[in-house]
């Protein structure tokens, strides 16, 4: 793969988002769009997960503090969350990493989160013991 090649990052399987330090959205994939609520990306841009439109809203506050805790320590931050798929709770596991511009100050968070089954996490928790 060289410098020059194209990759689209929209398609790929889960959920990938790119937030500023606001939280404001910068940029989400096709599946987080569609868990927003949204038909395309452009109804989302610049919106937070506080914003009631967001399917998700109801859980910003707790969204919010895997990212500041990321954004804080410089480091990514995991944790599972619930959010709110088509009208059902629904449980993920989230990964959020400080974004740096080019002189390594952070300007945001790129978060990306896999749905995870009960029967999953059940794999998971046998598996740890």
């Amino acid at each position: 793969m060289s410098t020059h090649d194209s990759i689209d990052f929209s398609q790929l399987p889960g959920v990938i988002i790119c937030k500023d330090k606001e939280g404001r959205f910068l940029w989400a994939n096709n599946e987080a769009v569609k868990i927003a609520g949204f038909d395309d990306f452009s109804q989302m841009a610049g919106k937070t997960d506080y914003d009631e439109s967001v399917s998700w809203h109801e859980g910003a506050v707790g969204y919010r503090k895997l990212e500041t805790e990321a954004m804080g320590t410089g480091r990514s931050a995991a944790g599972v969350e619930v959010a709110s798929k088509e009208g059902v709770p629904t449980r993920f596991l989230t990964y959020k990493t400080p974004v740096r511009n080019s002189d390594g100050e952070i300007t945001g968070v790129i978060l990306v989160a896999t749905e995870v089954s009960d029967e999953l996490l059940q794999q998971l928790n046998n598996a740890l013991k």
